[in-house]
């Protein structure tokens, strides 16, 4: 069986006419970086939810950082039209000694785009992706949100089960990969019903290496008829136009959550357990949260290192969201985790975001960091002001990255229900290391006792968070949405207890739990 059809041309231009119309008729255009924050488009009219009011004190809320705000109701991919319109001759991605403008990231978006609905991928349609820190990741990702299809990113180095579970489950008509993932692919051939095509990348396609260099499709896998990702956008013109999609409604993404699984011979594997359903708005509005956050963040002028994994809600909003409002240039983590440090310097990054593992050195084993793990290694971090990671950050490892440069490491709590970081400690005033931190705008937290009241300052109880960027729900698992969302309040699962300021911190359970 071959992995690819032919390209269903009719079906491309049923699509064309669809989501033909640009954005500029149907919104109004909104600048990006500050002066997205100066001229505030009308606010939407929200319903207030029982116990919604943050607990915060006032000494402890941000210098700078609103505790409200109207966000634009646009869809993700408007973020990148705003950047390429304003700042069209800006490094936009960095990858290996090339780089591509904000012009020319748009060119290649909506290249692969067209190519995509070419083959006929529409709205509504899943796309999986299993690819590497790269500058196809950030193309992928917003060419599909351009169609209207919805993104099921996949860790790209993982085993073929929780690949076929993850597909299967979300019913993917399309997947991506890089040719080093391909015979572990190969070997689902035949038991993915809603697969139709296969494109294969090389994660040094973008990379200023001689054209002989970059990797080319894997024999087998032109045989198998799967179709070669750069070439596609190589062919096809740049002529993809927005999906009329409803931003309130319409899935932007399907992001798993990941449990332990073992293979037949009990080798331990990282295994699906559910996706997380995100629409335009919930994406936006974290990308707009974490912006915020970091209030002296300059547009056009920033240089961002992308080191959160590539299939977190996280990357797509505190990453790539953030990057595409800064207009900032995106760069990416070499494969060695130790060189995290290295990456800042070799990049001149003013900012990065980032798991507590690569950036902080945490490995959750209640172990210290190492002193020379994440940012504690010897290379130059001058040019770094902040590193956000998806964590608590060990006081040491604050304290140790703040002596190297004065960067200031803060942890928070990025959940994939909460499109990224929902909770955060402060840039810049009083931080708290160690904690979560204080709830980012528009984002209500509390810790609730076996009864579900609020319970006391100092008391461990489980944490719920409230905002509008919330999860649409679990991908077909209607009853394991309502056991977490009720009344407006997602159960995160946590164990928290909120001091007097605010500032809520990591608790273990109860005995009695």
């Amino acid at each position: 069986m071959s992995w690819s059809r032919e390209p269903d041309r009719a079906g491309a231009r049923r699509t064309a006419r669809r989501v033909g119309g640009g954005l500029g008729v149907v919104h109004r255009r909104v600048p990006v970086g500050r002066s997205h924050l100066d001229r505030r488009p009308r606010p939407r009219a929200r319903r207030r939810r029982r116990g919604a009011v943050p607990l915060v004190s006032p000494s402890a809320r941000p210098t700078g950082v609103p505790a409200t705000y109207p966000y634009p109701a646009v869809p993700f991919t408007r973020l990148l039209d705003d950047a390429a319109h304003d700042f069209p001759s800006h490094e936009a991605v960095a990858f290996r000694g090339h780089t591509l403008t904000y012009r020319e990231l748009l060119d290649q978006v909506d290249r692969c785009a067209a190519g995509l609905a070419d083959l006929g991928i529409t709205q509504g349609d899943r796309l999986a992706s299993l690819l590497s820190p790269s500058p196809q990741v950030v193309i992928v990702t917003l060419a599909a949100a351009r169609l209207g299809a919805v993104l099921v990113p996949l860790p790209f180095d993982i085993s073929p089960e929780p690949i076929a579970h993850a597909v299967t489950d979300t019913g993917c008509r399309a997947l991506v990969c890089e040719d080093r993932a391909y015979a572990t692919v190969a070997q689902l051939k035949g038991r993915l019903p809603t697969l139709v095509h296969l494109l294969v990348t090389s994660p040094v396609a973008y990379a200023a290496f001689p054209r002989t260099l970059r990797g080319r499709l894997p024999r087998q896998a032109r045989r198998d008829g799967a179709v070669g990702l750069k070439e596609l956008i190589r062919r096809s013109p740049p002529a993809a136009r927005q999906a009329p999609v409803d931003p309130a409604g319409d899935l932007l993404a399907v992001v798993g959550t990941w449990g332990a699984g073992t293979t037949a011979d009990r080798v331990p594997v990282s295994a699906w357990d559910r996706g997380v359903a995100l629409t335009h708005d919930a994406a936006v509005v974290a990308s707009f949260q974490a912006r915020l956050w970091i209030p002296d963040v300059q547009a056009g002028r920033e240089r961002v290192l992308l080191a959160a994994d590539p299939w977190s809600g996280f990357w797509l909003s505190g990453g790539l969201g953030l990057s595409l409002l800064s207009a900032a240039r995106m760069g990416f983590p070499s494969a060695e985790a130790t060189r995290i440090d290295r990456d800042v310097g070799d990049q001149q990054a003013t900012l990065a975001v980032g798991g507590v593992a690569r950036l902080a050195g945490d490995r959750g084993d209640h172990d210290p960091p190492a002193a020379d793990a994440g940012l504690g290694g010897r290379a130059e971090l001058t040019s770094l002001r902040v590193a956000l990671v998806d964590g608590p950050v060990a006081p040491a490892a604050v304290e140790r990255a703040h002596s190297r440069g004065g960067v200031r490491l803060r942890g928070g709590l990025a959940l994939p229900e909460l499109a990224g970081l929902a909770i955060a400690d402060p840039v810049y005033g009083r931080a708290r290391a160690g904690s979560y931190g204080l709830p980012l705008p528009d984002v209500a937290a509390r810790v609730v006792d076996e009864d579900e009241r609020p319970a006391a300052d100092g008391a461990t109880g489980r944490l719920e968070v409230a905002g509008p960027q919330l999860l649409r729900g679990y991908w077909g698992r209607p009853e394991q949405t309502r056991a977490v969302l009720r009344d407006g309040w997602l159960r995160t699962g946590r164990w928290a207890v909120r001091d007097a300021e605010g500032f809520l911190w990591p608790a273990p359970p109860p005995a009695t739990a």
